[in-house]
């Protein structure tokens, strides 16, 4: 799910040093956003379980989280910021709550 975007990195950072935590669904306008999120069933984790599962893998402080879909599977990614100032995403599948993926980022 790896991604060359400034403006996602920028928005990123821009939220670490505000101390708050941006969410929206990837590349996406609002009313395709409502379209995503039409696409979560009941029996899917939500956002806040995503974010559990993902601060069970990496301890820090959640900036960023967006829900994006890559090669048909639909993923929370979650951005944490540790205490050592090291950026990870961790990649949560939205139906079955597995961690597809955790990668440091390099900024």
């Amino acid at each position: 799910m790896r991604k060359t975007a400034i403006g996602k990195w920028a928005g990123i950072w821009l939220a670490v040093l505000g101390g708050g935590m941006s969410v929206h669904a990837t590349g996406h306008s609002f009313d395709q956003a409502k379209e995503i999120s039409a696409i979560i069933e009941p029996t899917d984790i939500t956002k806040e379980d995503a974010i559990r599962i993902a601060l069970q893998q990496v301890k820090g402080r959640v900036v960023h989280v967006e829900l994006e879909k890559d090669e048909g599977v639909l993923a929370y990614e979650i951005i944490i910021l540790t205490e050592q100032n090291q950026v990870f995403e961790i990649d949560v599948d939205v139906k079955t709550g597995k961690v597809i993926k955790v990668e440091s980022e390099n900024l």
